[in-house]
Protein backbone atom coordinates (compact mmCIF):
# COMPACT_ATOMS: atom_id res chain seq x y z
CA UNK A 1 0.00 0.00 0.00
CA UNK A 2 1.55 3.38 -0.78
CA UNK A 3 0.30 6.74 0.36
CA UNK A 4 0.79 10.60 -0.41
CA UNK A 5 1.80 12.91 2.08
CA UNK A 6 0.39 15.85 1.72
CA UNK A 7 3.89 18.62 1.73
CA UNK A 8 1.38 21.50 4.34
CA UNK A 9 2.15 18.86 7.26
CA UNK A 10 5.54 19.78 7.31
CA UNK A 11 5.00 23.51 7.53
CA UNK A 12 5.38 25.59 10.89
CA UNK A 13 2.58 27.44 10.00
CA UNK A 14 0.12 23.84 10.09
CA UNK A 15 -2.93 24.40 12.67
CA UNK A 16 -4.24 21.75 14.83
CA UNK A 17 -7.00 19.76 12.81
CA UNK A 18 -9.35 16.62 13.63
CA UNK A 19 -11.33 14.07 10.91
CA UNK A 20 -13.91 16.80 10.92
CA UNK A 21 -12.67 19.82 9.91
CA UNK A 22 -10.28 20.54 6.65
CA UNK A 23 -6.46 20.98 6.91
CA UNK A 24 -5.88 24.80 8.17
CA UNK A 25 -2.80 26.71 8.63
CA UNK A 26 -2.34 30.18 9.78
CA UNK A 27 -2.40 31.36 5.88
CA UNK A 28 -5.86 29.41 5.55
CA UNK A 29 -7.61 28.95 8.88
CA UNK A 30 -10.71 28.06 6.90
CA UNK A 31 -8.88 25.59 5.04
CA UNK A 32 -6.04 25.16 2.66
CA UNK A 33 -7.23 25.44 -0.67
CA UNK A 34 -6.44 21.63 -2.84
CA UNK A 35 -4.43 23.46 -5.37
CA UNK A 36 -2.12 24.49 -2.70
CA UNK A 37 -2.79 21.28 -0.43
CA UNK A 38 -2.05 18.74 -3.62
CA UNK A 39 0.80 21.03 -4.97
CA UNK A 40 -1.07 22.59 -8.08
CA UNK A 41 0.75 25.55 -6.86
CA UNK A 42 3.57 25.98 -4.51
CA UNK A 43 3.04 28.13 -1.25
CA UNK A 44 5.98 30.17 -1.46
CA UNK A 45 4.55 34.10 -1.63
CA UNK A 46 1.55 35.13 -0.42
CA UNK A 47 -1.46 34.18 -2.66
CA UNK A 48 -4.75 36.52 -2.33
CA UNK A 49 -6.73 35.63 -0.11
CA UNK A 50 -4.79 34.33 2.40
CA UNK A 51 -4.19 35.69 5.86
CA UNK A 52 -1.19 37.45 6.99
CA UNK A 53 2.48 36.64 5.19
CA UNK A 54 2.49 33.29 5.51
CA UNK A 55 4.18 31.03 3.26
CA UNK A 56 5.19 26.96 2.78
CA UNK A 57 8.30 27.15 5.81
CA UNK A 58 9.47 23.85 6.62
CA UNK A 59 9.76 22.68 10.00
CA UNK A 60 12.43 20.51 11.21
CA UNK A 61 11.31 17.25 10.53
CA UNK A 62 10.72 17.99 6.91
CA UNK A 63 14.14 19.26 6.57
CA UNK A 64 15.67 16.16 8.20
CA UNK A 65 13.42 14.33 5.70
CA UNK A 66 14.31 15.88 2.69
CA UNK A 67 17.88 17.14 2.86
CA UNK A 68 18.38 17.02 -0.68
CA UNK A 69 15.11 19.02 -2.11
CA UNK A 70 15.26 22.80 -2.45
CA UNK A 71 12.09 24.30 -1.20
CA UNK A 72 10.94 27.37 -1.73
CA UNK A 73 10.79 27.87 -5.57
CA UNK A 74 8.12 27.41 -8.04
CA UNK A 75 7.91 24.03 -9.65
Amino acid sequence: MSYRTLKCQFCEHLLPSDPHTRVRCKAYPGGIPEEIMYEKVFHNKVRKGQEGDYVFTPDELYKKTFKEEKYGKES
